[in-house]
């Protein structure tokens, strides 16, 4: 695991929706090369934590800062050119273009074409099985697929930290599978950081090196993924079906 400064860091952070602090003083941070995951119950709040430092929620208070530079409430295209790459909950696939066409949107700033027929080449390296279908119209792909053509359009721009909300919602036990595998491969090939909102904690934790357990808003528990793991107590209040 990484012992540097931190890439990512959340200190004292409040915020939420329509005046109303869902976050009640959040401190996390991610640091090179490592992957943090964040699980906790529905409603604990991990969602609008992702949203408030990706600036789609308002903070009210505290920071949010990313190889030091102060990033609190930036717009989201301002995050994504300080190369924080993002992997939305919701599905965010232009259904009506085509697999290559959605791979090319990932880097709609860059004019270099030969550099970004390059990148996509590298990116369906990662997934295969979407390399046969880069003709398709990404709305006819399954669920499964679309999941992963969002990943690798995260990562066409060659970020050094890539945000995802509930990396396995709506795929298969299978394809779950395949998405931690393919992070933990990045992360150990490259180094690339990852910050990875939960729900399926036994999943979440096993594919990160640190973790943070969230409930009503704050931090409950923090350690390395594999002792939250063992831990009894943590189990037992805040994820027992799930473990």
């Amino acid at each position: 695991m990484a012992t540097e400064e931190p890439f990512l860091q959340v200190t004292d952070l409040h915020g939420g929706y329509g005046g109303l602090d869902v976050l009640q003083g959040i401190d996390i941070e991610v640091r090179p090369a490592e992957v943090v995951c964040i699980v906790g119950p529905n409603g604990s709040g991990k969602s609008t934590l992702f949203k408030a430092i990706y600036g789609l929620a308002q903070v009210t208070a505290g920071r949010v800062s990313f190889k030091g530079k102060d990033i609190t409430g930036l717009a989201p295209e301002a995050v994504l050119h300080s190369r924080i790459g993002i992997v939305p909950q919701l599905a965010t696939v232009f259904p009506g273009m085509t697999v290559q066409e959605n791979l090319e949107m990932g880097m709609y700033t860059v004019r270099d074409k030969a550099r970004v027929r390059q990148r996509i080449e590298e990116m369906l390296d990662l997934f295969p099985h979407l390399r046969d279908l880069r003709s398709r119209p990404a709305g006819v792909l399954s669920g499964g697929e679309r999941r992963a053509l969002e990943i690798i359009r995260a990562l066409m721009l060659e970020p050094e930290l890539v945000l995802m909300d509930e990396p396995s919602a709506g795929l298969s036990p299978a394809l779950t599978a395949e998405v931690f595998e393919r992070i933990g491969e990045l992360n150990a090939a490259t180094g690339l950081a990852f910050l990875l909102i939960e729900q399926n904690a036994k999943q979440g934790l096993q594919a990160s090196h640190r973790a943070y357990v969230m409930e009503m808003g704050r931090v409950r528990h923090t350690g390395p993924s594999s002792q939250l793991l063992e831990d009894e107590t943590v189990r037992k209040a805040f994820f027992p079906a799930a473990l």
